[in-house]
C-alpha cells in the first residue's frame, strides 16, 4: 500500500511537471453530479486525468495476490474517481443494487472505513470491517497509505484483501 501510494503520488506529480493536470484540478471539490446515477456518480475536472493515471497501477495492485479484491485512490474528501475494472461497469439506470456491487467508479466513499483511512496520519492504517455490497456481505482488511503530491496530502490509496 505504502508503494502504491508512493507511485500514484509519483504519477501525480510527473502530470503536473509535464502539464497535463494543474494542482487547481487535483484539489476540485466541486464535484458535479452525474444525473440519473445510483449509488450517485460525480465527476470534477481531474477526472480524465485520473482515468489515465490510475487505472493500470490500481489494476497492478488489484492483482497482487489471488486474497486481493481491490485498490482504489480515493481524495480527501473521498471521491473515488477509478475503480478496479471487475468494478467499473457501465451504469445501469434504474438499478442501484446492481450499480451498487458493479458500476463504483466515481462515487464518494463515507463509510467509518473509508473515513478513518482519510483521518489517519500515520504511513499506514490496517482496519478489518464488514463490506455489504448489495445483499452481499464479506470481512475484508483495508490497508491504507496516504496519498502526497508537492507535499500536500491528496489522500490515500487502499489495498482491500480478504483474511
Amino acid at each position: 500500500a505504502i508503494a502504491g501510494a508512493a507511485e500514484v503520488s509519483r504519477r501525480f506529480e510527473a502530470g503536473l511537471d509535464a502539464g497535463r493536470v494543474t494542482l487547481d484540478a487535483l484539489w476540485d471539490e466541486a464535484y458535479q453530479p452525474v444525473p440519473g446515477t445510483a449509488p450517485q456518480k460525480f465527476t470534477t475536472r481531474a477526472l480524465p486525468f485520473y482515468q489515465t493515471a490510475l487505472a493500470d497501477v490500481l489494476e497492478g495492485l488489484a492483482a497482487l495476490t489471488p486474497q486481493t479484491i481491490l485498490c482504489v485512490a480515493t481524495d480527501r474528501q473521498g471521491y473515488l474517481p477509478v475503480h478496479n475494472k471487475r468494478f467499473s461497469h457501465p451504469h445501469r439506470p434504474d438499478d442501484a443494487e446492481w450499480n451498487g456491487q458493479h458500476s463504483r467508479d466515481r462515487i464518494m466513499m463515507t463509510d467509518r472505513t473509508a473515513q478513518a483511512g482519510l483521518k489517519s496520519t500515520k504511513p499506514f492504517l490496517v482496519q478489518t470491517y464488514r463490506r455489504r455490497l448489495g445483499s452481499k456481505v464479506e470481512l475484508l482488511k483495508d490497508v491504507s497509505a496516504p496519498i502526497l503530491v508537492k507535499g500536500r496530502r491528496w489522500g490515500v490509496l487502499r489495498l482491500c484483501y480478504t483474511p
